[in-house]
């Protein structure tokens, strides 16, 4: 597969505007830098909740999963 975003809201977007790194146990240095990169430029912290709410507009509310469940049944039904 070859896909240049691997999160779900960066995917859904088109852009990556959350970091994201398949991680494995030692990349703790890694996660810590994006944190305090996120809680210390504002900026940043922006540009990634600006994403977040573009996102929660393309996606919908909550009780998507129940809305998808009733339109998978009515065409079952």
């Amino acid at each position: 597969m070859n896909t240049p975003c691997i999160c779900l809201v960066n995917a859904i977007a088109g852009k990556p505007f959350v970091p994201e790194k398949l991680m494995y146990r030692d990349d703790y240095k890694w996660l810590a830098y994006q944190l305090t990169e996120l809680l210390l430029n504002e900026e940043k912290r922006e540009a990634c909740i600006a994403g977040l709410k573009e996102i929660t507009s393309l996606i919908g509310f909550p009780g998507a999963s129940a809305k998808a469940a009733d339109e998978a049944l009515s065409f079952i039904i």
